[in-house]
């Protein structure tokens, strides 16, 4: 189901400019061997932790920007200040958040094909945990604004709908669609439409207050 090499929907060809390598900093340079070793190591963790917020964060403003450019929404040549003032603005925070959630799961989908008779759970605590690193980001960044962007309640539906067009909780993907299932561009399920009673808080890491992702002008641990 590796199709982001030949299919031109709108997500598949965001997704492949935005988060395929090769990766491309902050500041227009390629990553070094550790970074990409880094990220390789994040892109296929389950799990929680600050620094992998961390690093959710920079990995989230290099998906912004590549995919501002794209729309011509912001120029090449823009400064990493400029860019997080830009993504920051109430009107832009949220949506460009569940933009690169939808891709985040599309390549999960790419390069996480279950085997034959497996369902998706890996899938969904992959995209979990990617999830719940974006939330600390983004509460972060909303108290710089006069009032929240997004409760974690309606972020959660978001998520859960997000999972679910993607069939990430389908335990039997192979009974239910036995050529395998991939997604192009669906529209996203209405909240109304999301199952109930499987919020991420149950599969939340808690994390140390002390430990949570710095202030705006928090680094990649080589982009200096």
């Amino acid at each position: 189901m590796k199709t982001g090499e030949t299919c031109y929907c709108d997500l598949c060809v965001e997704t492949a400019a935005t988060l395929c390598k090769p990766w491309v900093r902050l500041d227009g340079g390629a990553y070094t061997e550790n970074q990409i070793k880094q990220r390789e190591q994040y892109k296929t963790s389950s799990r929680s932790s600050p620094s992998k917020t961390r690093d959710t964060r920079i990995y989230f403003l290099e998906f912004c920007k590549a995919s501002l450019i794209r729309d011509k929404k912001i120029s090449e040549n823009i400064t990493t200040p400029n860019l997080v003032a830009f993504c920051r603005q109430e009107d832009h925070l949220m949506p460009l958040a569940y933009r690169y959630l939808r891709s985040v799961a599309k390549a999960i989908e790419w390069y996480n094909t279950p085997e034959e008779g497996e369902g998706t759970s890996q899938h969904w605590h992959l995209f979990v945990a990617h999830a719940q690193n974006l939330w600390l980001v983004l509460e972060k960044e909303m108290q710089s604004l006069p009032r929240a962007a997004c409760s974690e309640i309606e972020y959660n539906q978001k998520v859960l709908g997000i999972a679910n067009e993607f069939h990430f909780r389908d335990e039997h993907l192979a009974e239910t669609h036995p050529d395998g299932y991939e997604t192009h561009g669906h529209e996203m399920l209405k909240p109304s439409e999301v199952v109930s009673g499987l919020g991420l808080r149950d599969l939340r890491q808690d994390t140390p207050k002390e430990d949570q992702l710095g202030g705006p002008k928090a680094q990649h641990p080589e982009q200096g």
